[in-house]
């Protein structure tokens, strides 16, 4: 699951959303945007319903990921990956630098 919070979420309602979903038995990972973040949930979240998550302050949107791959998918990070090789960025939207 992949849990995006809202637009403008202060520093101290980020840091308790991972409290609360790791109280729950799962691991986390934080991807911050410009804008927003998103959280991926690590772990077995078969029997937890979305609305629990969504009831917890500074959550917007709740999203299930069941394919492979989940931290390089468009669902988990909307932003293009770019890798620094040297003085060059492999990746994003440009084919050349």
């Amino acid at each position: 699951m992949i849990i995006i919070t809202r637009h403008g979420v202060t520093e101290d309602k980020l840091d308790h959303i991972p409290e609360r979903v790791e109280a729950l038995g799962l691991r986390t990972h934080l991807i911050r945007g410009e804008v927003r973040t998103a959280i991926g949930l690590v772990g077995d979240h078969g029997g937890l319903a979305k609305e629990t998550l969504l009831s917890i302050q500074g959550v917007e949107e709740v999203h299930s990921v069941m394919k492979p791959y989940k931290l390089v998918s468009r669902q988990f990070s909307v932003e293009p990956t770019q890798v620094p090789l040297g003085e060059v960025k492999v990746g994003g939207d440009a084919l050349w630098p």
